[in-house]
This record gives structure tokens, sequence and C-alpha cells, in this order.
């Protein structure tokens, strides 16, 4: 249970922390859970072509801060889970090396294959998942169009 208001000494919200440390209140003092440096945060998370046909892989790129050691992406791909590295140097559709924008593409799946992944983010502070793990959706999907049909371009829409 963690204090999250303090409208007055004897009044106050509380949370309670569910596997996340210690349920120890420490009113007053240091957090329990207190880290010097925060592990490394995903934001900005994209992919590129948004609807891909079966032929083609896809791009998907996270903004990683907090100078992460590692970040990886794993994939439910229909032969099984498979884990991809995502990287910062310019060369995996990421941008610029080291702008904090990671990147990593994705084999081309069958017509109508769905894929979810999850990407974890690694650094000397700890770790982080994104989506989080108290998220609703646990993992992000993509899911391949079918082939043979021309995207529309946005003049003929």
């Amino acid at each position: 249970m963690a204090r999250i208001s303090s409208a007055t000494p004897s009044r106050g919200v509380y949370l309670a922390l569910e596997g996340s440390g210690s349920a120890v209140v420490t009113p007053g003092a240091q957090n329990t859970a207190e880290r010097p440096v925060a592990p490394p945060l995903v934001t900005h998370l994209n992919r590129i072509p948004r609807d891909p046909f079966s032929s083609e892989g896809v791009t998907i790129t996270a903004r990683v801060g907090g100078n992460p050691t590692e970040v990886r992406l794993t994939a439910n791909l229909p032969s099984g889970a498979r884990t991809f590295a995502m990287l910062d140097d310019g060369l995996a559709d990421d941008g610029l090396a080291g702008n904090e924008i990671f990147g990593v593409t994705l084999p081309p799946q069958a017509h109508n294959t769905a894929v979810t992944y999850r990407i974890e983010a690694i650094s000397a502070a700890g770790s982080r998942l994104f989506p989080l793990r108290t998220d609703r959706r646990p993992t992000t999907a993509i899911t391949s169009a079918t082939t043979g049909r021309a995207r529309a371009s946005p003049s003929t829409c």
C-alpha cells in the first residue's frame, strides 16, 4: 500500500502495490523501491508499412530512452515465439545511429496471419516491457493483408 495523496496528515488516497516491491508504507522516508536511475522507457511505437501485404516484412521502431544496453522484440509467429534484437545503428530502418530510435524488420507472414509482439528494454538500472505488464492488452499486433491487390494511393481514395 502506498500513499499517493497527502491532503492532511491523517487522510490520503492509497494505492495497493501488487508485485512491485515491498507493501511497506514509508511516509516521510525514502521509498522502498527508489532507484538512483530509472529503467529504460519505450515510447513512440511505429510500424512500416501500417497494413503489410503477405510478401512484405514489417519494420517496427520505438524510441527507447534511459541508455539501454539491449532492446529486444519477441514476436509470436506461427512457427513459435522468436526474439529479434532491435538496434539503434542507423542500419535497421531506425533513422540516424544513436538517436534513441531502435528498429527491427520482421519477416513476411502468410495472408491473414496475426503476429503479436512485446518489446523489452534492458539497462544497468533494470528492464521494462512494452506494453507494460499491467496493460490490458499485453501484446501489440500486426495482421498481414492479402497478396495481389494494389494499395490505393492517396490521390485515388
